[in-house]
């Protein structure tokens, strides 16, 4: 299957180079075309999104923050107040 910006479409494997590579890599116009879309205005691409599990928010208190907050964590390691 072919999938773009506008529409879906059933795809023909086997014509793979003439529809997803554009020309045949030479120049046109002094601009190098190959991998570009070239003359057909299409290159093949894949984007891929992989989920990734966030991590908590740590939001820095000052000195003087840290010491009057009754619920500010310190770590003695990076010497600060969270």
């Amino acid at each position: 299957m072919e999938f773009n910006d506008s529409n879906v479409r059933n795809f023909n494997f086997d014509k793979m180079k003439e529809e997803c590579f554009g020309s045949d890599g030479h120049s046109s116009g002094g601009y190098d075309t190959w991998g570009f879309g070239g003359s057909s205005g299409k290159s093949a691409y894949m984007l891929i999104y992989e989920r990734r599990e966030k991590k908590p928010i740590k939001i820095l208190l000052t000195e003087e923050e840290g010491k009057s907050d009754p619920e500010a964590v310190y770590d003695s390691k990076k010497e600060e107040y969270y």
